[in-house]
Formats: structure tokens, sequence, C-alpha cells
């Protein structure tokens, strides 16, 4: 094999000079079908084209295996990084899946490493995924000639992301020869640009959240009032014999209304505490940290 032609994303990660991790990324299909001897996996596996640093920009942690190397990017090697959902649904337990070969796409590809499990939320990440090598990738994907990159670059902090952007933004220009006082014909999208999308997101979920809540509430409320209604009906001869010794109505009123609002509390307590014992067997059988969310206490 030869070494593709330079892009103007790699002509990017290449004169970068801000000291950052840059990498260059592409789709090559969401819909890939990998196979392994017998099995094959659903065309539900995301196929990435990426380099040497994208594994780090992107999130993800290598538990077996290696990164590619320099000269399987330089010459699009079909060496390939699996998922570990794509792991599973293709090897036995028993299997080591290191040095196999796998097909993807009609190609044969030999796995070299495999990613720690991430999960899936909010339509990002994901462990259904091959990572093969960019230059692979625009060389059996690039079907119709326009494929797009994908450049991140990854700061060493929160005080660097501004300097950086505008770096970033400066060699764009100059690569993509935009001039002078035109506006810019590429998009860059900061980390805190996601987390405003995940805000909005949440904005909606918050929203049903509380819907469902009052619906809850209500539903508890006319149970309890149901509850209470039974009472005093079964209660008439208490009640009676009350009145006889001299109890005021509001009295009695006020027992009924006593004894509902104890009630209430014990059973929004028991549900306090089911919700804590229940969210930390959750959050220890995912692996994630468990917060209570004190502010919306009773």
């Amino acid at each position: 094999m030869i070494p593709l032609p330079t892009t103007k994303a790699t002509r990017f990660k290449n004169e970068y000079s801000f000291p950052a991790t840059v990498s260059v990324s592409c789709i090559g299909t969401q819909i890939g079908v990998l196979k392994y001897e017998s099995k094959k996996t659903n065309p539900n596996i995301l196929i990435w084209g990426g380099d040497d640093n994208y594994v780090q920009t992107a999130g993800h942690e290598i538990v077996q295996g290696r990164n590619f190397s320099p000269q399987e990017i330089e010459y699009g090697i079909p060496v390939i990084i699996l998922g570990s959902e794509t792991v599973t649904n293709l090897f036995d337990k028993r299997v080591n899946p290191l040095d196999k070969f796998i097909t993807v796409g009609g190609l044969k590809y030999r796995v070299i490493g495999v990613l720690k499990a991430k999960g899936t939320s909010f339509s990002f990440g994901g462990d259904k995924i091959g990572i093969i090598p960019v230059t692979n990738a625009r060389m059996y994907y690039n079907t119709n000639g326009r494929m797009s990159f994908a450049l991140s670059v990854m700061c060493k902090g929160a005080e660097s992301m501004d300097p950086a952007i505008a770096e970033a933004t400066g060699l764009m220009r100059k690569i993509r020869r935009v001039p002078f006082g035109e506006e810019d014909n590429f998009t860059i999208t900061k980390s805190d640009n996601l987390t405003s999308m995940l805000i909005d997101n949440m904005q909606y979920a918050t929203l049903a959240a509380t819907v469902i809540a009052i619906i809850t509430l209500l539903g508890a409320a006319i149970g309890l009032m149901n509850i209470m209604l039974v009472s005093v009906t079964e209660r008439t001869r208490e009640i009676g014999v009350r009145k006889a010794i001299g109890a005021q109505a509001a009295t009695i009123r006020n027992q009924f209304l006593v004894e509902a609002i104890v009630i209430g509390q014990i059973g929004g307590f028991v549900g306090i505490l089911f919700g804590i014992v229940i969210g930390n067997v959750t959050a220890m059988f995912l692996g994630t940290g468990f917060i209570v969310p004190w502010g919306g206490l009773p």
C-alpha cells in the first residue's frame, strides 16, 4: 500500500502548534456488520475511522491490546479496535479476541485492541463500535468522494480552551483559504456547547419528571383520602361515643387530620428510604456514583 494524499484535516493536525492533542476521524458506516467464524452482529455497529490520538480525544480507554501505530495509520493497514459489546457479540468468553481476524464489510481486519465499556447516553458514545485507521476508512468507505472528517482538539485544561480555539480558527481559515473579513465556513463545537445541549435535553426530562410527580402525588392524595373516608365510616361508633361525652366536631376533625398527616409523613419517609437503598444498589450495579438530591426532599 502507499500513503494516501494529505487532506486538509491531516494538514491541520500537522500544522497545529498549540500544546494540545489533535485527532482526525470520520464515520465509515453506521450500519456495519462484523463477522467472526459463524457469529455475526446485527447491522448496527458504528465503524469509525480514527488516528492514533482518537481513542484519547474521544474519551475511550483500551483495556486489552494496544492503540494504532503510526505505520498503521499512514498506510491504512486493516486492523481494528472493538467496543466491549461488539466483542461480547462476536466472541465467546473463553476466546481472546486479540489477533483474531474478523470480517467487516467483506474485508478482513485483525483485532488489536478492546475498549473499556463506556455505555450510551444522549446518543453519544456506545460500545457497539469498531475503530479502524482513518486512512483505511477513507480508502474503503469514501464511495462518493465527499467524506467529511472531524477534528478533535483536547486541551490540557479549561484555561487553555480559548487560546486553543483561536489557534484552531486561524489555522483552519488559512487552510480553507477564507478571505479576510468573511465569515468562517466551518464550525467549532466546544465541550461546553455539548454541555448546553445536554442541559437543554435535561430540561425536557425535568419537565416530564415534574408532570409525572404531580400525577403521582394526585393519585396518592386520592388514595389517602379514600382510606381516611373508609376509616371515618368504620369508626362511626367511636365518633358517636366521643360526641356523647362532650367532644366537639372540630376536635374530632382535627384528630382525623393529624392521623392523615402522620400517615402521609410515614409513607414519605419510607419512600425516601427505599429510594436511597434502591439508588445505591443500582449505582453499585452500574459502577457509578449515587447522589442524594437533598434539595428535593420534603
